[in-house]
């Protein structure tokens, strides 16, 4: 009984691990996308509020910390491989509205998206 007990609570922690690098990979791949929790909880098959509260346990940050830092992370590797004007960018990662994408890029980055790509230049 024991032992069975024990396999079952193996296979239990084994399961969690699975679905949160499940829900890294659906992000990765869909965070281009409009992407609200509620949809992204639904495509696990798990309550919205479950959802929350096991993103922030796994990933040690909100599900929009960690989509806007993945969203950032890729319009910056953009911005520094291309030339595509920032409107075009923001599209390509997922953030429709240029207002709020300069204020969160600055926000997280702690410079303009003007700095960011002049500095990058320079080092190339």
């Amino acid at each position: 009984w024991l032992v069975r007990m024990v396999e079952a609570i193996h296979g239990r922690i084994h399961q969690r691990q699975d679905i949160a690098h499940s829900i890294r990979d659906y992000l990765e791949q869909n965070y281009m996308h409009d992407l609200p929790q509620a949809a992204a909880a639904a495509h696990f098959h798990l309550n919205a509020s479950y959802f929350s509260q096991y993103f922030k346990q796994q990933f040690g940050q909100t599900y929009v910390q960690y989509l806007n830092t993945l969203r950032l992370e890729q319009a910056k590797r953009l911005l520094r491989t291309t030339q595509e004007s920032t409107e075009a960018i923001c599209a390509r990662v997922g953030i429709p509205n240029v207002n709020y994408f300069f204020r969160l890029f600055k926000k997280m980055e702690g410079r303009t998206v003007k700095a960011y790509r002049q500095a990058n230049r320079e080092k190339s």
